[in-house]
């Protein structure tokens, strides 16, 4: 039941989180979920470029976001890891124009600050993750509450 669902995950991650501190990554999350998308029944990946595989779980989320704001009139947190991995720039740019679109609060990942596109209007702050602590990218200190 919804409630049973609703209480299984943080007390997994209770359970965890021993193994996941010596392992220093968490063992458990939707990170570890792997989504197979299927064309005219055939596995997408054998057919799709890994791009194009990427653009079809970004569709699916945006439209996940989309929905959930629909639903509730709001938009729930989006986090996007590792964003400009296997897109192009273009790409890159239309993605981070469709989630300012939306209005909704968004972390997202990269490599270089450089390959996330800032929309024009969008309020934004970097930081930078070094072995657990964040740093603001401006310089000015450490995010409380970080190691």
């Amino acid at each position: 039941d919804a409630a049973a669902r609703a209480t299984w995950f943080p007390s997994a991650l209770l359970v965890t989180r021993a193994r996941d501190r010596a392992m220093g990554t968490s063992l458990l999350g939707p990170q570890h979920d792997d989504l197979e998308t299927h064309v005219d029944g055939a596995d997408a990946r054998r057919f799709l470029s890994q791009g194009q595989v990427r653009l079809v779980a970004l569709a699916l989320t945006l439209a996940a976001v989309g929905a959930v704001h629909e639903a509730r009139g709001r938009s729930p947190l989006v986090l996007l890891d590792d964003m400009s991995s296997e897109l192009d720039a273009e790409t890159r740019a239309r993605l981070m124009r469709s989630v300012h679109h939306l209005a909704a609060q968004v972390i997202a990942t990269a490599t270089d600050a450089a390959l996330l596109p800032v929309p024009a209007g969008a309020d934004v702050e970097h930081f930078r993750a070094l072995a657990g602590v964040f740093t603001r990218a401006d310089g000015t200190g450490q995010v409380p509450g970080t190691q």
